[in-house]
């Protein structure tokens, strides 16, 4: 629900944010020319009693019960009527001169809205005006004999009156107890003490105020908010959550999802005015998503989760990692359910999927070319089914496949075998070169074995002297390690000591004459 609240007069700066001007006080305390007050009683249905002071009673009269009220009025035509009130006080004071020489009984009364015309000259009970019962004020009882009536809040009246001259008929005061004897002796406009008549202070502002108002766009915890105001030089936005700003169109962030009601305060040199209304921040858990890659034993597992700050991997060997994108290593092949939950600001999400690892080939398979058409061939023995991935998205369950990569560039093949042992899987590159040419890397120069533990092993085809250039780097990108390794003539293996390298996934780069191969390894415990 959208409220408009009006805090006139008060104005703010960044330091101080509220101070008071732009009001206007109208004090009115009229005389006996000026005033317009009477009083009238039901013993005397006819009897126009405007010279009989201002009183409010219960009482009797050669015995007979009667009721007395006092009808009165304030001329308000000095405020103009677009004015905005900010206070309306009466003050009704005890009258030392009156018909009684002190207030008495159960005199709790009321003040009610005057409906229709009436004369002060003529006015009596026979033709009493009509009044509303809708908004009439409820005064207490008095508890000092002499006790004067001051600060009563009349702005609703009066802010009624300002609006519509027209309506401003007066009002009308009585007692709640009719049966005596019960009096408030009070004076009226033709009271003898000036200071003791009826009196009427009103605070209006008489300028035009600002209006205000906002729209908010949110974005999960964030509120975007805009204002919308007309006439406004300053801004102050409580967020509904104890935060604040004095920016014209802030962005807010909040700590938890839920509804908060915002409010904005705009002032301009007149005052100013407050708009507020709900909004409703929405926050939620990630949802999970990963994908891995299986390199026989070794797995590498892929987050893919929006939002995410935290994961906890459960490998389903009642292994687990705090990682985004962990490798993990299953001692015995077989079908894992693993799971992933991941954590936000809002919450947590997991999913879980079943993984499979297998026997790693000691040779995963033989290569050769024609341009860009590769032609494969399963190094296995005893072999019953095959499944190959050429690394492009395309597929075979041949035994000796052949496939054409439409573009040059670096592919990762792998090949899965099922043995009547078990399956067994097992991944090697293949770079189909800009020019037309093609080379399988696995058929010039390899390495093994992979994981590895401390030594990785490079193995050649050929025997003439040559150098290779072996360079190894991180997930991140980073060389850890750099080589330049010498072949002499008719040697085909040299070594490599990683036993310092800590163990996780790393990618190798084999550079030899023509030779160029890029490969994922794992390095083991």
């Amino acid at each position: 629900m959208k409220k408009q609240y009006l805090l006139i007069g008060l104005i703010f700066t960044i330091g101080l944010f509220f101070s008071s001007y732009g009001q206007k006080v109208l004090t009115l305390q009229p005389g006996p020319t000026e005033g317009i007050d009477t009083y009238i009683c039901s013993v005397l249905p006819d009897h126009v009693g405007y010279a009989d002071g201002f009183l409010v009673t219960a009482w009797t009269l050669d015995g007979q019960p009667y009721v007395g009220m006092n009808v009165f009025k304030f001329d308000l035509s000095q405020i103009p009527h677009d004015a905005i009130i900010l206070e309306a006080k009466l003050s009704l004071f005890f009258d030392p001169n009156g018909s009684w020489f002190q207030n008495e009984g159960a005199n709790s009364s009321f003040i009610k809205r005057v409906t229709s015309k009436w004369d002060k000259m003529t006015v009596c009970w026979a033709n009493k005006p009509a009044s509303a019962e809708a908004g009439k004020i409820d005064l207490p009882e008095t508890t000092e004999p002499q006790q004067d009536l001051t600060d009563i809040d009349i702005k609703a009246f009066v802010e009624g009156w300002v609006a519509d001259a027209s309506t401003n008929y007066g009002m009308l005061m009585g007692l709640y107890n009719q049966d005596p004897y019960a009096c408030l002796v009070l004076s009226s406009s033709d009271g003898t003490i000036p200071a003791r008549r009826p009196k009427l202070v009103v605070t209006y502002s008489d300028c035009t105020l600002p209006e205000s108002g906002f729209s908010a766009k949110i974005d999960g915890l964030t509120a975007m908010f805009t204002d919308q105001s007309s006439n406004a030089l300053n801004w102050k936005w409580d967020f509904g959550d104890g935060s604040s700003s004095f920016l014209q169109n802030p962005v807010h962030s909040y700590l938890s999802q839920g509804k908060y009601e915002v409010c904005l305060t705009v002032q301009d040199s007149c005052g100013s005015n407050t708009f507020c209304d709900s909004i409703e921040t929405i926050c939620n858990a990630p949802l999970v998503t990963w994908y891995y890659d299986t390199h026989g034993t070794f797995v590498d597992f892929f987050d893919t989760t929006a939002g995410a700050n935290g994961w906890l991997w459960n490998f389903g060997d009642e292994s687990y990692d705090s990682i985004q994108n962990p490798t993990h290593e299953y001692i015995y092949e077989g079908s894992y359910l693993v799971c992933l939950t991941a954590y936000g600001s809002c919450g947590s999400d997991t999913h879980c999927d079943t993984v499979q690892s297998y026997n790693t080939l000691s040779a995963p398979f033989g290569i050769h070319s024609e341009g860009h058409l590769i032609f494969f061939s399963d190094l296995t023995e005893n072999a019953i089914s095959w499944y190959w991935k050429f690394g492009d998205g395309s597929t075979s369950e041949l035994q000796n496949p052949s496939h054409y990569f439409e573009k040059s560039g670096q592919y990762y093949v792998c090949l899965k075998v099922t043995l009547p042992s078990g399956i067994m899987y097992g991944c090697d590159s293949v770079l189909v070169l800009p020019d037309g040419l093609s080379k399988g890397i696995s058929n010039s120069i390899n390495f093994y074995p992979n994981p590895v533990e401390n030594f990785l092993k490079l193995h050649r085809n050929w025997l003439s002297p040559d150098d290779a250039e072996v360079s190894i780097s991180n997930l991140q990108g980073i060389v850890v390690y750099s080589y330049r390794i010498h072949f002499s003539p008719g040697e085909a293996e040299s070594s490599i000591d990683l036993g310092s390298l800590e163990s996780g996934l790393y990618f190798v780069r084999i550079i030899s004459g023509s030779n160029n191969k890029i490969a994922k390894f794992v390095k083991a415990e």
